[in-house]
């Protein structure tokens, strides 16, 4: 009897252990790039219906105007100013919700909408809505170089972190981020000239080709969450998961880019 409770007592041996402890770990390594990928799928579809949102705006902005937006979200301003001052890098930036002159939440009244959270790419990890920077170069491939300059001061722009499409991090020709780099994705003028020449699939021109103009584009996929995706906003409203060997600039023969990009 006493032999027959000791059998049924006994605990797992130290073999048996390792062996059940192996089994997690490879069913762990197994399951946690599957999750991994489903999170990533999702997170590209919000960015997705965030396109599609400025898309709608994009058009309605369009229509009330004759012309496509100078920016997507706005740049930033001056924290506690009436009126509201553009920010210069003097004084505490505005969060950016609370910025009147927003191309589709004007003043004037004229709102397409109000939530700026549509600008955030859900791999942009950047969430302070008051977090600035200055200084979005040109993309590679694109005829004007150096970073964007504000008219009104000769100065670079000054752009806020979290808005994830009218810049974004810059991906090289082997699908990886260059450090550091921010570069500009939503542009009317890629060229600095006009005429016949000129690439016409441009948003400073009447009537752009809507299948071949590039409304921006959001690389972020790729630096924070290594995948090779680029996701593609066109004209005609579509939003396209691309690989990055379609649209990252490559060499002068194949440029890529806004202006060279084949859907």
């Amino acid at each position: 009897m006493d032999r027959i409770s000791a059998k049924q007592s006994r605990g797992f041996t130290l073999i048996e252990l390792l062996v059940v402890i192996a089994i997690i770990a490879i069913l762990a390594a197994l399951l946690f790039p599957v999750f991994g990928r489903v999170r990533e799928s999702v997170r590209q579809s919000t960015c997705m219906t965030n396109l599609a949102s400025i898309y709608k705006d994009v058009g309605l902005y369009r229509e009330d105007n004759g012309k496509y937006p100078p920016i997507l979200m706005c740049n930033p301003y001056v924290a506690n100013t009436t009126p509201q001052v553009k920010y210069a890098g003097v004084g505490t930036p505005l969060d950016a919700g609370s910025v009147q002159n927003r191309p589709f939440n004007l003043a004037s009244g004229q709102k397409y909408d109000q939530d700026v959270g549509i600008f955030q790419c859900p791999d942009n990890q950047a969430n302070n809505r008051t977090k600035v920077f200055q200084g979005a170069v040109y993309p590679p491939g694109v005829p004007l170089t150096g970073n964007a300059i504000d008219p009104t001061t000769t100065q670079p722009f000054w752009y806020y972190n979290f808005d994830s499409y009218d810049t974004g991090t810059q991906i090289n020709s082997t699908g990886t981020a260059n450090p550091g780099v921010v570069e500009l994705h939503y542009s009317l003028d890629w060229t600095g000239v006009t005429g016949a020449s000129d690439p016409q699939n441009q948003l400073k021109y009447p009537n752009p080709p809507k299948d071949k103009t590039v409304i921006t584009w959001c690389n972020y996929h790729i630096s924070t969450a290594h995948t090779d995706q680029i996701i593609v906003l066109l004209l005609n409203g579509s939003a396209k998961a691309t690989h990055y060997s379609k649209f990252a600039y490559k060499s002068a023969v194949e440029p890529n880019g806004p202006l060279y990009f084949i859907p």
